[in-house]
């Protein structure tokens, strides 16, 4: 054990949850950050819920997001909305219940890869590891979430907590979590803004236009109805205007966006690594995931927010605009702004002044984050 704690030879197994997309790209991110500073002979694993389960990721990851999709498109997202809150409200008991289904299954296929630490980015994961898991075995828990985070995330024997904004740090001191077992870490999930390309060189790659751009990009949710309206909205106004369309994995969301396709309308094939279409853009418009809003903001790309999931992403509303990265607007209200700004760029700088590159602190925070997975082994191996 004396090389893992001097941070040598570490094995860790990265674990999130297929509920939308936002949580798996976050352990992505995650793992490909620490591989770019961990030694060359350390392992960095990332695994899903789906797949460490008994029926494997061709039933259960499918089954999962499935049920995930389901609760947030239909009666308006209520479903989704009263888990949401029984779980915040509840953790132990949502932990218990997630515990006793798929514990057992867990515990043994992390105990198969032997790992020197766990990293979950997704709540009752990090819950249910960290009570099933022998002590030997500390769980860090990331959130891919702001401000007045979901308590579940506070649940369990997690041996430390990483946040990427300061308010959910607050939160979970004013919570009572000791300081020593925080860390805010900003760009946690930003470590492909330090290799993203100019937008002319983006624009060249996917082979767009070089003029005034609009990503329109809504995650897992696919291209709905406050995209469908915003584009109607803009083309009877502006057939000009550039228009980027990622419409996600929903073989029904890439028909729809196909449908609005022109000569000033792409679409992505299916889904795509969002950062190359963020850097080829001047704005993004979508949903407020917390990785959509992180990611244009470490590469310098304000965003209009046009829709979110009730009850699990309005804080990541409030902090976003709060920060002056973001607005949140109406797809009428969206057209205006793309008006204005299509024929004055100087007009989205003075809307938003605090929006800035911070690509240069990412690297900065790839080693932070190793250093405090090393000092959480190194803590629990003495």
């Amino acid at each position: 054990m004396g090389s893992q704690s001097s941070g040598k030879n570490l094995r860790v197994l990265v674990v999130s949850a297929p509920v939308g997309t936002g949580h798996i790209v976050a352990a992505q991110r995650v793992a490909q950050a620490l591989r770019g500073v961990l030694p060359a002979d350390s392992t960095v694993i990332v695994d899903d819920v789906g797949s460490m389960l008994r029926l494997g990721p061709q039933i259960m990851t499918p089954a999962i997001s499935g049920a995930y999709e389901l609760a947030t498109s239909t009666f308006h997202g209520i479903p989704h909305r009263v888990a949401y809150h029984l779980v915040d409200r509840y953790p132990s008991l949502a932990e218990r219940g997630f515990r006793a289904a798929f514990g057992n299954q867990l515990r043994r296929r992390v105990l198969a890869t032997n790992p020197d630490v766990v990293v979950s980015t997704f709540h009752a994961v990090s819950a249910t590891l960290s009570l099933v898991l022998p002590a030997r075995i500390p769980v860090i828990s990331v959130a891919p979430g702001a401000g007045r985070i979901n308590k579940m995330w506070l649940y369990g024997r997690i041996a430390h907590f990483i946040f990427p904004e300061p308010q959910a740090y607050e939160f979970a001191l004013d919570m009572g979590v000791p300081p020593s077992r925080i860390s805010m870490i900003s760009n946690v999930f930003a470590s492909e803004a330090a290799a993203v390309p100019a937008m002319d060189e983006a624009r060249e790659g996917l082979k767009i236009h070089p003029r005034f751009t609009v990503l329109l990009s809504f995650g897992s949710s696919g291209f709905g109805r406050q995209g469908k309206e915003f584009l109607r909205l803009l083309r009877m106004r502006d057939s000009v205007t550039q228009v980027v369309i990622t419409p996600g994995r929903k073989r029904k969301s890439l028909a729809a966006a196909r449908a609005y396709a022109d000569e000033s309308t792409f679409v992505a094939q299916g889904w795509v690594p969002l950062m190359p279409y963020m850097a080829a853009a001047d704005l993004v418009i979508g949903k407020a995931g917390w990785l959509t809003l992180t990611d244009a903001s470490a590469i310098g790309r304000p965003t209009l927010i046009l829709d979110y999931i009730k009850g699990q992403e309005d804080e990541n509303v409030r902090v976003a605009c709060l920060s002056g990265a973001a607005r949140h607007v109406t797809p009428a209200q969206a057209v205006e702004c793309v008006l204005r700004y299509s024929r004055d760029e100087t007009a989205l700088s003075r809307d938003f002044p605090a929006t800035r590159s911070i690509s240069q602190s990412v690297e900065r925070d790839r080693e932070r984050l190793t250093e405090t997975v090393r000092r959480v082994i190194t803590a629990n191996t003495a």
